[in-house]
């Protein structure tokens, strides 16, 4: 965060000849001289490959367009989150053929469902990808970036709320790759068809993050855990900040049935969040901590049926935990906090949060 004037981008365009990384995240002053500057040193030197724009509302359309023809050829990684201030028009530079681009952030933008499209043409090496709170990103969107850009492992489509299970199965329609990462946090229309369709692509996801998704139901999540054998984290929360009214209606039906039925990734599950899953008790959440003894994260907040036993059986087998969350736990006492403070754990245990 910083303020700067044309003069110091021209500078860097003409001196910095080893730069391979800027980070510009919310610089104020960056304009379209300024990226138009940056865009000749790509063209002069060939070494800048990262850059984060990230938060930066001073330049416009034509300046980020004449940014990406200067280094469609070099670039790897952009970060342009946020970037509110420019329209759909400023990415038709994505279009153009960019075959080093790996990484792209193109979150919470003022863009419409035709920046999908060019994504899908241009940007066909991308590794990760972060598409998430896009207003305009639709079930025809997501399928094409499916079909077209087959080498991603993260994807993050969390907050596209005209998403639906169509749009997830016409993803994987035709994606011959293997995804590592998948967030469809606050997809609010998504149910267990979105559950069905990952568990028959789940055999490299390692992070899975189903926040906020009430519609998906028991079945479809235990088929989900059996079929994830690399799963490392796992994420599904209710949104308490929007539940204030019908509030178990909104909230997670994981349970106790998922985590007795499913095969569970012992060997593999580090770190879980449950937050409001009023439906695990301490009998699903004690087959967890036996099984998964490897866990160093957990977070249970607001799930009001689990107690001390739950603690118990972590104080015993979670040699590896760092961090406990049980915010919100009522049956939780000083006995539960104690036995996990001391127990196998106690060496590797750096926060334990039972208010």
């Amino acid at each position: 965060e910083c303020q700067c004037s044309t003069a110091v981008f021209q500078t860097i365009s003409m001196s910095c000849a080893n730069l391979k990384s800027l980070s510009l995240s919310k610089c104020t002053g960056l304009d379209d001289f300024g990226l138009h500057a940056l865009g000749q040193m790509i063209q002069r030197f060939r070494i800048l490959q990262k850059v984060d724009l990230s938060g930066c509302t001073d330049f416009g359309d034509d300046g980020l367009l004449d940014f990406f023809v200067a280094g469609f050829n070099f670039l790897s990684e952009v970060n342009l989150n946020n970037c509110r201030c420019v329209g759909t028009s400023a990415l038709a530079g994505l279009r153009t053929k960019m075959p080093e681009i790996r990484t792209l952030s193109l979150s919470n933008m003022n863009m419409g469902s035709t920046i999908f499209e060019w994504l899908s043409e241009g940007c066909r090496s991308l590794t990760h990808l972060d598409i998430s709170s896009s207003a305009e990103l639709d079930d025809a969107g997501l399928a094409r970036i499916g079909r077209w850009c087959r080498h991603l492992v993260h994807i993050n489509a969390s907050k596209c709320l005209l998403l639906t299970d169509h749009g997830v199965s016409g993803f994987f329609k035709q994606f011959y790759g293997f995804l590592e990462e998948a967030d469809f946090s606050g997809c609010i229309q998504l149910g267990s068809g979105t559950a069905h369709t990952l568990s028959r692509h789940a055999t490299k996801l390692q992070t899975i993050k189903l926040n906020g998704l009430s519609k998906v139901d028991a079945t479809s999540l235990t088929a989900l855990w059996s079929a994830a054998r690399c799963l490392q984290q796992f994420e599904m929360c209710s949104n308490l900040s929007t539940t204030t009214t019908h509030r178990k209606s909104s909230m997670p039906h994981f349970s106790d049935f998922v985590l007795a039925n499913a095969i569970l990734p012992v060997e593999t599950l580090t770190q879980v969040k449950f937050v409001g899953a009023f439906q695990i008790t301490d009998v699903g959440a004690c087959v967890l901590a036996r099984a998964c003894v490897l866990l160093t994260a957990v977070d249970v907040s607001y799930c009001n049926s689990i107690g001390d036993a739950f603690l118990f059986e972590l104080a015993a087998h979670a040699v590896h935990l760092k961090s406990f969350v049980g915010t919100g736990c009522i049956l939780i006492t000083s006995e539960g906090a104690k036995a996990l403070s001391t127990g196998v754990c106690r060496d590797a245990l750096e926060l334990l949060e039972v208010n």
